[in-house]
């Protein structure tokens, strides 16, 4: 597998590949701001690379440097609750945003490069059933594959502009870049905004969404304008279900929604369903999906080489999602087999939460309960029993200081 930023870069140099904010970034441009990011780094020995990056151009710049210096990444979330992930791989963080300039002045680094499709390409992760977090190994041609994967679904054209607001350090966020190289399409990125929404597809004239959703729900009740979003060619969603309301909603508004279904460990979606013509997942090209003692298993060229230092996958992989399948191949998710909830798009372990919350010297227990919700599907709410007194405010500062916002149960009682 050949350099393709490096070749865009000399034979379409002003070809437009990114646009951030008021920014055009040129395959020339990127291409420079790689070579010059590789001068930063090339001093670091080890080859997985531990980095742990904001800012999303910042971001891509490092990944694709640390991969042209034949190098791996493994790409920490922002999180508060960062030790639980350096603490599974034993690799530090060695590059953040300050490491990093964006300079797009012409180098002369340029050089054949050449990848073994098979090599792990980059390291990124997931939750586990116990909620410690897990490495995902995702090879070149895991992530290539996925990409044409959904060329299958969507048929790509070089007249596409993608909306990238998913984080960058899930699999989400990232897997769209990489359609956008290998299927030669235009990618924006800027931040999630329900207000904005309208604004950000007239001003970067978008023709697919990546959601989640919760951020179709925010956006119905931020603007009920949505005549941009059903002129889009599609608006992918994924991470959790949809509940009957935003379905009639979709309906309503003749929105092309395509629902999916994929995971970190699967470089996102292996499967999906058209909202409004069916109601059941069906496997993608490649991909093929079975029951095992009730628990689905995906085998797929997109599975991912394995989770760092543990045995290989074979490109095949059981799931925690507890599910059906027909006779005609399409297949439900029926629920979750391991202890955990996918509220917003993210999964969350109960267990986890409830084990640091009664870490917590003022806590003598901690009782979840999973409750519907509009916006995120579900979340969880927690009765609490304390040894000493702790107020609401202060226990809620200190999970905002030690857990992501996601995890942090939306009511808390104190008894």
């Amino acid at each position: 597998m050949i350099d393709i930023i490096q070749q865009r870069g000399q034979e379409k140099p002003n070809q437009i590949f990114i646009k951030h904010k008021d920014l055009l970034i040129t395959y020339k441009k990127f291409n420079n701001m790689i070579s010059n990011a590789m001068e930063s780094i090339h001093h670091i020995k080890l080859q997985h690379i531990g980095i742990q990056i904001h800012d999303k151009i910042k971001l891509l710049i490092t990944i694709n440097a640390i991969n042209r210096l034949n190098k791996i990444p493994i790409i920490y979330p922002c999180t508060p609750n960062i030790k639980d992930y350096t603490n599974e791989t034993n690799i530090p963080i060695l590059i953040k945003d300050e490491d990093i300039i964006i300079n797009d002045d012409d180098n002369s680094l340029n050089t054949d490069i050449e990848y073994n499709i098979h090599d792990t390409q980059l390291v990124i992760f997931t939750s586990g059933t116990t909620g410690k977090p897990k490495a995902c190994e995702l090879t070149y041609n895991n992530i290539y594959q996925s990409a044409l994967i959904w060329h299958d679904i969507i048929h790509f054209t070089s007249k596409d502009i993608y909306l990238n607001h998913m984080p960058l350090t899930h699999v989400s966020g990232l897997c769209i870049f990489y359609r956008a190289l290998y299927l030669n399409f235009i990618m924006a990125i800027d931040n999630f905004d329900a207000i904005k929404y309208n604004d950000y597809i007239k001003k970067y004239n978008i023709t697919i969404i990546s959601m989640v959703p919760s951020m179709l729900h925010k956006i119905v009740h931020a603007n009920r304008n949505l005549n941009l979003l059903k002129n889009m060619k599609v608006i992918i969603m994924g991470g959790s279900n949809i509940n009957n309301n935003l379905i009639e909603i979709i309906n309503t508004y003749q929105l092309p929604v395509y629902m999916s279904y994929g995971m970190t460990e699967t470089c996102s979606g292996i499967a999906g369903y058209w909202v409004g013509y069916a109601n059941k997942y069906s496997p993608h090209n490649k991909v093929n999906i079975n029951v095992e003692k009730s628990y689905l298993s995906i085998e797929s060229p997109t599975v991912m080489k394995g989770y760092l230092n543990q045995q290989q996958t074979n490109n095949k992989i059981k799931t925690h999602d507890i599910g059906t399948i027909d006779d005609k191949n399409t297949f439900q998710v029926e629920r979750r087999g391991d202890g955990t909830i996918i509220s917003g798009g993210e999964n969350i372990s109960i267990q986890y939460i409830q084990k640091h919350i009664e870490k917590y010297p003022e806590i003598q227990k901690c009782t979840l309960k999973i409750v519907p919700d509009q916006e995120w599907g579900v979340v969880l709410h927690a009765l609490i029993k304390c040894k000493n007194s702790i107020n609401n405010n202060d226990l809620l500062k200190k999970l905002k200081k030690n857990l992501p916002h996601y995890m942090i149960p939306k009511r808390i009682t104190i008894q």
